[in-house]
């Protein structure tokens, strides 16, 4: 007897990373227990359309940064896809090629009250909405309106907020603040410090 083999529900976490922080993890982990997904993907963008080269790590460093995050918990992959697609990485071509590269796959796409907010800013951000599943997690400050959310979105009210943010990481640099513990990995915090230093005086 013949039956259909069952799809694996993956969670695609898309960004810059950088760098990656506890709270990446921390939704990461949300996400796969809450949603019953067998897998969150997590695929560093080498240069996010909506943002510029300034202050962005090498993407190299913020995929090693990411492998030593995940670990060998075999919920996470890294996945370096965006790498290889032609330049700007609009989210929408990410997508179609992975469910062309991946058959077996049902995707969802995770994404933070931040970034839904200014969804509509998105390329082809309508067709993304028709043709696979959102996974909305609500961010501190950020009001969602639920009636605007597509209905097959997921979206996780109840999920606990964590006000941790990248941008605040590298300003802490800058500043002469030391936020090593807000890294999955803190031995990291010299290396990036100095880069940041050095991408300002450059």
């Amino acid at each position: 007897m013949i039956t259909e083999k069952k799809l694996k529900n993956i969670g695609l976490y898309l960004g810059s990373f950088n760098p990656i922080h506890i709270g990446h993890m921390a939704i990461a982990n949300y996400v796969a227990n809450e949603c019953g997904l067998d897998e969150v993907w997590l695929l560093p963008s080498p240069l996010n359309p909506l943002k510029t080269q300034k202050d962005l790590l090498p993407y190299d460093l913020r995929c090693e940064m990411i492998a030593k995050a995940i670990g060998d918990d075999p919920r996470f992959k890294l996945n370096l896809l965006e790498q290889r697609l032609p330049s700007p990485h609009f989210t929408v071509h990410t997508l179609q090629a992975l469910t062309v590269l991946y058959p077996e796959c049902k995707f969802f796409l995770i994404v933070g009250g931040d970034n839904w907010t200014s969804f509509k800013q998105w390329h082809a951000y309508s067709r993304i909405m028709l043709s696979w599943d959102l996974i909305v997690y609500p961010r501190p400050k950020d009001i969602i309106d639920k009636s605007a959310l597509p209905h097959s979105a997921i979206y996780l009210e109840d999920a606990p907020l964590f006000d941790i943010s990248a941008s605040t990481i590298r300003e802490a640099y800058l500043k002469g603040k030391d936020l090593r513990h807000w890294l999955p990995n803190p031995e990291y915090w010299n290396k990036i410090s100095a880069l940041q230093q050095q991408s300002q005086t450059s």
